[in-house]
């Protein structure tokens, strides 16, 4: 598990688990504060993957535990500030998840928190995600273009031929300057 990483997600000790994760899918909606709020949940719900992973039960059954031993935890006293950041991913609801496949749909950029909204709706619709990041790789211009090194593995990863195909035509305009 991850250490939480407080300072970074800026929200502090804001009260229960729902808030905390509400706040982080708040400011993933807006451009300007996304990288961070991004990568938070991205290690919360990454995670929560590996307890599952390692546990070999479901994943319904982790999370509706570790929902009840933040639960203990708070009403013991405890702040979220001293929980570990993978607790919070049982508390990221399928709202929450439309919420930000909503975000990804309307954003336009590249930029590294869209790359890691990009990577979060991944986990939930891997259609849409593949589909946004198609579209981003054939809209590139010369000097618009990102670094695609994470887009290959991207499509490495989920083992679509058809993206993989694009960004190395991406690249290869890029590495030309035809933009």
């Amino acid at each position: 598990m991850r250490e939480p990483a407080r300072t970074e997600r800026g929200v502090g000790d804001c009260g229960e688990p729902e808030d905390v994760v509400e706040r982080l899918v708040t400011m993933a909606e807006d451009p300007r504060t996304r990288e961070q709020a991004t990568a938070e949940l991205v290690w919360a719900l990454a995670d929560l993957d590996d307890v599952v992973a390692a546990s070999g039960r479901p994943r319904e059954e982790i999370a509706d535990e570790a929902r009840e031993s933040v639960r203990r935890e708070r009403q013991g006293g405890g702040s979220m500030r001293e929980l570990p950041t993978s607790l919070l991913g049982p508390f990221v609801t399928v709202e929450q998840m439309g919420r930000l496949s909503r975000a990804l749909r309307a954003t336009r950029t590249l930029h590294t928190g869209d790359r890691e909204l990009a990577f979060l709706v991944l986990r939930w619709d891997p259609e849409l995600a593949v589909s946004w990041l198609s579209d981003r790789l054939r809209e590139l211009e010369g000097n618009d273009a990102p670094d695609v090194w994470w887009l290959r593995e991207l499509a490495s990863r989920v083992g679509d031929v058809e993206l993989l195909t694009i960004v190395e035509r991406a690249s290869g305009r890029l590495a030309a300057g035809d933009g």
